[in-house]
């Protein structure tokens, strides 16, 4: 009976250890405002930028768009970080997030991806740019996340999301022409 009640104890224990060391967007938040970068250097700038990064990765993909909201504290973040520690930044959590964004779309019934098409479709239509993000082809950091992401469609996206987001990537590519 002892032996079984500290069976469960430990149980009890490594469930919650589990669940603390998660990291969620809220949490991530907390240590970006409790860790402030613009005064860092060096190692502990590092160290900061490190741990950012690692959480960033362990994110599912609806964790990942909360963390990218409006009211989210990566964006400013990022835009204090110099331009080579964006460059890691993105090449560290790009295709993570990706592979993520490919796994849910691939989960999808093909009337969310439908809705999700047609939202797309609809914002590009209207133009719609968050304001807080500056939006131009000539940014290598936007280059990068576009490649990025068509490489990770192309590669992770199963046959049905390919076939219904061809709309959506038909009209990236024209609207990618008629800007350069």
């Amino acid at each position: 009976m002892i032996i079984l009640g500290a069976t469960w104890m430990i149980v009890f224990i490594a469930l919650w250890f589990v669940q603390a060391s998660k990291p969620t967007p809220e949490k991530l938040n907390a240590y970006i405002l409790a860790h402030p970068i613009e005064n860092l250097t060096g190692a502990d700038r590092q160290r900061v930028v490190r741990h950012v990064t690692d959480r960033i990765n362990r994110l599912n993909h609806a964790e990942r768009r909360r963390m990218q909201s409006r009211h989210s504290e990566l964006r400013a973040f990022f835009y204090q970080l110099t331009s080579e520690e964006q460059d890691d930044f993105l090449n560290e959590t790009l295709p993570s997030g990706f592979r993520e964004l490919m796994r849910a779309l691939n989960k999808m019934t093909p009337a969310q991806r439908e809705k999700m098409v047609k939202r797309a479709l609809d914002d590009m239509q209207e133009d719609k740019i968050d304001e807080d993000r500056p939006f131009s082809l000539d940014d290598p950091h936007i280059q990068k996340m576009i490649e990025s992401g068509l490489e990770s469609f192309y590669r992770d996206a199963s046959i049905e999301t390919k076939l219904d987001f061809a709309p959506v990537i038909e009209a990236i590519q024209a609207k990618s022409q008629k800007l350069r």
